[in-house]
């Protein structure tokens, strides 16, 4: 009866290690920053594409001009994401618009 008493322990102090282990690891690869989200692009030629502003019926088309400077929040295999409203909007609308890369050149 002692040794499992005994084995039952190790086994609860290794899982306990095991659990704060992954919690730790995972709240480091959540705060990661990409450098992705830092780089700058200038649009090379006029891009629009709808957005909802408010719901279905805050349909609206956003532009983008001819050397306006945007940041990226993602890279999406061809395109970048750009946020367009503040995060956690209170008014439905859209908070990203995605740009092709075929619009856009990397600011160095």
């Amino acid at each position: 009866m002692h040794k499992l008493n005994f084995y039952r322990k190790t086994i609860s102090n290794s899982l306990k290690l095991q659990v704060a282990l992954l919690l730790f690891l995972s709240v480091v690869a959540c705060s990661k920053n990409d450098d992705v989200s830092l780089n700058e692009y200038i649009v090379t030629e006029k891009y629009c594409d709808r957005v909802v502003v408010g719901g279905v019926v805050g349909i609206t088309d956003m532009c983008f001009e001819k050397d306006e400077i945007v940041t990226a929040e993602a890279l999406i295999i061809d395109s970048i994401s750009v946020r367009i409203a503040k995060k956690n909007n209170i008014l439905g609308a859209q908070e990203l618009i995605n740009i092709p890369l075929s619009h856009l050149k990397i600011i160095e």
